[in-house]
This record gives C-alpha cells, structure tokens and sequence, in this order.
C-alpha cells in the first residue's frame, strides 16, 4: 500500500503514467523535470529541456536501431552515455524526494550529484 506522506499528485501522475490514458512522451518528462524542479536540475548542470530533448532522440535511435546503437557513431554512443548519467541523476533526485527528505537536504544531494556528473560526463 502507499505509506503516508507521499505525494498525491506524484501518485496520481505515476498511475497516469502506465494507465492507459498515456500521456506523450514529452509530456512525462516535463513533469519529471518539474518533480525534480528547475532549480536543482540548474544546481546539477542539467538543462531539463535538452536532457529530455536527447532522451527522446536515444528513444528514437533505439527504436530504429534495435536495441545497438552502431559502435562507429561516436556522437550516438556519447549522447547515450550522456543521458545515462544524466538520467540516473534525475532518477536519483525523484527517489530522494519521494522520502520526504528536507528541501536542504535535497539540494545538498544535488550539489553532491553535480560533482559526480562533472567528474563522469562525457
């Protein structure tokens, strides 16, 4: 069962989200973005509209590629390694958030995934 204290809206949005009232792609991760908000994402060096911009363009490489990307695509292999890090790090922060964890304390795990981030971007 879900536990008190967590977000509704969260709950309702994540339901949503594997319904069958599907919203579009574009549509979650603007509201991935805006759970994680703006600001941490900035703290993080994220850009949340190119992050979902090249999340969206793995999608479609994967998609049309089968589940390789062509190993002499040095663009397509640093874009996927890019949205790796970089997803892994808004994945983070959602997790850190649904356990109703202080606002500094979620900007301080921002700060601290923007040091990680720097040091293992591509």
């Amino acid at each position: 069962g879900l536990g008190a204290g967590q977000d509704p809206d969260f709950i309702k949005f994540v339901r949503e989200s594997f319904g069958n009232n599907r919203p579009t792609l574009a549509t979650r991760l603007s509201e991935l973005i805006d759970e994680v908000t703006p600001g941490r994402l900035e703290i993080m060096s994220i850009n949340g509209e190119s992050w979902a911009a090249d999340v969206k363009q793995v999608r479609n490489l994967l998609a049309h590629t089968g589940s390789h990307v062509p190993s002499r695509s040095n663009a397509a292999s640093e874009l996927l390694a890019r949205v790796n890090i970089e997803t892994r790090a808004v994945v983070a922060m959602l997790i850190l958030k649904q356990m109703n964890l202080e606002e500094a304390v979620l900007d301080q795990a921002a700060h601290a995934l923007h040091l990680h981030l720097k040091q293992n971007r591509p």
